[in-house]
Order: structure tokens, then sequence, then C-alpha cells
């Protein structure tokens, strides 16, 4: 990553963004939403994988995606932002 997607990733992650430490012993970042397109953006400069968090209840209702990391390539990330 470059610097500007260094700081777009940060910036993303400090105000959407989570970082877990799991009961298997493996660090995690995610972050959840429902613009598909800025996880694939994250996706992109990260990896990681996307999965949908969960389906609308309502038609009116969006759906809501998950972008994660987890394990070394987590720390990795981690590292980096810091």
């Amino acid at each position: 990553m470059n610097i500007e997607q260094i700081i777009w990733v940060a910036g993303l992650l400090e105000g959407e963004g989570s970082f877990s430490y799991r009961k298997s012993n493996s660090v995690r970042v995610s972050c959840g939403m429902t613009d598909k397109d800025v996880l694939e953006r994250i996706q992109e400069y990260v990896g990681g994988s996307i999965t949908a968090q969960s389906y609308k209840q309502k038609e009116h209702h969006k759906d809501v995606w998950l972008w994660y990391v987890d394990g070394e390539k987590a720390v990795d990330l981690i590292k980096k932002l810091y």
C-alpha cells in the first residue's frame, strides 16, 4: 500500500472498523457496512474476505456486508497503520 491508501484505510477503520482478539488466539480486523463498494476498495488494498453479514428484512433495508482479515495479515495491517 502507498501512503494515500494507508491513510484512507486508517480513516475508514477508525470510524467503522473493529480490531479484536478471538478465542482461537487469532487477531481480526473487520469492517461492516451497507456500502459494498467501499469494502471492495479496502479488499483491493489489503486483501481479506467480504461476506454477507445479514440480509435485508424489509424491502427498504439494505444488505449489510462484512470485510475482514485474520491472523498474521491482520497483525501486519495493524503494524502498517500504527
